[in-house]
């Protein structure tokens, strides 16, 4: 049986994924949503019949030269026991009977209308035609000839049973067909002769036939496994390849949307800052009375006015320009040792006047000896004053804002600016810290802003390989923490290290 496995099955019966990933992307060019949504199904048991079917007929053409073969040897041995005539008759039936089943397995391979069922009963009957004309040659060798042609018999119903049983393997109908008229008729032969040893032969040929069977039936369970398997494997590669197609033209649409977004942010930048910049510079030179005094004090606050509002729109611009950058990849960041408490304190003195005009008291605690970080000093000033201006922002007046710097339980470094503010409820969190997220407290005291400062801080810390948390408690205040990780940390080398390169220090990660 080593010749029929499920490789038999591989090269036309199958459903081939190569063909269903021409039809699937074909479709998925077309609609890829649909195609990746609307897979195909499973195959039922009459497409695995149908498959089955037409392992059997190749396998039955494959191996017609074979039962030829073995029709015309069988001839020319029971020549020694039959006389010429019978012989010649008997291997013209035999070799009508293969011509049939060969003729029926071209046929099935042709396109045709005929049901599975139908095919399968023709094969049926051709094979149970071949199985009679073996029958017919045992009952010819009766044994009134001079020499006892019982081996014979046995080899003959040995040979037609395992070969019927291993070729038809794929339709197990046709394999009883093939050998059970041989079985029985030796079945018949042998317990007719009444000896002991005849009878031994009987039982064992009802045996054998058994056995073969058995076998037979085990081999189509693994074929009809098999073509699942496969046909299963092939459905899914099919899936597996819309999904691809259907990913590879969402990127495409994204790509389209990130080019137009480039454009238009592009655009903002030129047409927006380019007359900003102006109003800024003329009302900064109106309410500064650079070009003499304005006679009328109201004109000098409507300048004021007008620079302080243009210089919020164009830091909400930086804001939204910023962010745009982060997340198209394109941000410009320069990694340097950096003293992530030097830079905490000059990001205080920037946001210090405003904190005293509310009346705030903000101060910065930093644990001593602090080694340097490798990160991108702009970057860690926009995390801070984020921060720093949404705790002035949010804090109340006379209220505490702390800034804090130091190590993180793993070696790296964190920093965090906590206020006693009115805080958060748990469930704003996500919303204020995704983009343009405000929360419900903001809303409701009409506070400025556009919602970017936080998601601007956690995208440069995520850049940096850090992790950015925002702590906070209704009624309590709320702290929000940025930590770096220990690979950023710099550390000292060894003081001998520094004298040999003439007391230069010099740095080295900490991971």
């Amino acid at each position: 049986m080593q010749g029929l496995t499920t490789a038999t099955f591989e090269q036309e019966d199958l459903p081939h994924p190569s063909g269903c990933h021409e039809r699937r992307r074909a479709a998925a060019s077309a609609c890829p949503e649909v195609a990746f949504k609307t897979g195909a199904p499973a195959p039922d048991s009459s497409a695995i019949n149908r498959i089955l079917l037409a392992g059997y007929a190749r396998t039955r053409l494959l191996c017609g030269l074979v039962g030829i073969g073995a029709t015309l040897l069988a001839g020319f041995l029971v020549s020694a026991w039959l006389p010429p005539a019978s012989t010649v008759v008997w291997t013209a039936v035999a070799l009508c009977a293969q011509t049939l089943l060969t003729v029926l397995c071209l046929c099935f391979r042709k396109p045709n209308g005929l049901s599975s069922r139908l095919w399968t009963s023709l094969f049926v009957f051709a094979e149970w035609l071949c199985g009679l004309s073996w029958a017919w040659l045992l009952v010819l060798l009766v044994p009134e000839q001079r020499v006892d042609p019982a081996v014979l018999q046995l080899g003959v119903m040995l040979a037609v049973i395992s070969a019927g049983t291993t070729f038809a393997a794929a339709l197990p109908a046709a394999a009883t067909a093939a050998t059970a008229p041989v079985a029985l008729t030796m079945v018949v032969l042998f317990a007719a002769r009444q000896a002991p040893l005849y009878l031994v032969l009987a039982f064992l040929a009802i045996a054998t036939e058994i056995l073969f069977l058995s076998l037979s039936q085990r081999l189509h369970r693994s074929l009809r496994n098999g073509v699942a398997d496969r046909t299963e494997r092939a459905r899914l590669t099919g899936e597996l390849t819309a999904a691809r197609a259907a990913a590879a033209h969402s990127l495409r649409i994204a790509d389209e949307a990130n080019r137009v977004r480039s454009r238009f942010l592009a655009t903002v930048n030129h047409e927006l800052r380019t007359p900003l910049n102006a109003i800024l510079g003329f009302s900064e030179v109106m309410k500064n009375e650079v070009l003499g005094p304005m006679q009328n004090g109201t004109y000098r606050d409507y300048a004021a006015d007008i620079h302080a509002s243009g210089s919020h729109l164009l830091a909400l611009i930086d804001e939204v320009l910023d962010f745009s950058g982060i997340e198209a990849g394109r941000y410009e960041r320069e990694e340097i040792p950096v003293d992530l408490a030097e830079i905490a304190a000059s990001c205080e003195a920037t946001v210090a006047a405003r904190a005293l005009e509310r009346g705030q008291r903000l101060t910065v605690e930093a644990e001593p000896d602090l080694p340097k970080l490798r990160a991108d000093p702009r970057g860690l000033r926009q995390i801070l004053l984020h921060l720093l201006s949404n705790a002035v922002k949010f804090a109340p007046a006379d209220g505490e804002i702390t800034v804090r710097v130091g190590w993180t339980a793993g070696g790296g470094q964190y920093v965090s600016v906590s206020d006693n503010g009115p805080g958060i409820p748990a469930a704003e969190l996500a919303t204020v810290l995704s983009p343009f997220g405000r929360g419900d407290h903001p809303v409701r005291m009409a506070t400025p802003g556009l919602g970017m400062g936080l998601p601007i801080a956690a995208a440069i810390t995520a850049l940096h390989g850090g992790r950015f948390e925002l702590r906070s408690v209704l009624g309590e205040g709320t702290t929000a923490l940025a930590t770096f990780p220990r690979s950023r940390v710099l550390v000292p080398e060894p003081m001998a290290a520094a004298e040999r390169e003439g007391n230069v220090l010099l740095w080295r990660s900490a991971s």
